[in-house]
């Protein structure tokens, strides 16, 4: 009996829906103008007052998978002479994943997964292996 009255007040609620079938064509008003931003934008974030080590290393990471890409913010998190004499485009790693970001004896230790090196024309130069696969940042 439920299922029979349930059916008879979806057809009921189904024939209160249509599609208008005439009347004037009416532009609504655009609310907030043109919005340029993509569900696949993924915005960096620059460094928060008073970052520890670990911070800054795993905030530049996160900036340089910004999309579209933007590395005034990844620039952020480097002291004035790195970034200074940084030219992303003149080496590029590029890595399967990031083990957790590590501070041991004042070193900050970052440990690359699957890492792989193009050269600044983007050709493949080989894979990473050994102690390339792990970086030290100074300061």
């Amino acid at each position: 009996m439920l299922p029979a009255v349930l059916a008879v007040v979806a057809l009921l609620l189904a024939g209160c829906v249509s599609m208008p079938s005439k009347g004037p064509v009416v532009d609504s008003p655009v609310i907030g103008g043109a919005d340029t931003r993509r569900a696949s934008d993924i915005d960096a974030r620059p460094p928060g007052e008073g970052a520890s080590r670990s911070d800054i290393v795993g905030g530049f990471l996160d900036a340089m998978t910004a999309w579209p890409v933007q590395i005034n913010v990844a620039k952020k998190y480097l002291t004035e002479e790195a970034a200074a004499g940084w030219n992303p485009e003149q080496r590029t790693i590029v890595y399967t994943d990031v083990q957790p970001v590590r501070e041991s004896g004042g070193a900050v230790q970052v440990r690359l997964t699957a890492a792989d090196a193009l050269d600044e024309a983007g050709a493949w130069t080989g894979a990473l292996s050994g102690t390339d696969l792990q970086a030290e940042p100074s300061g």
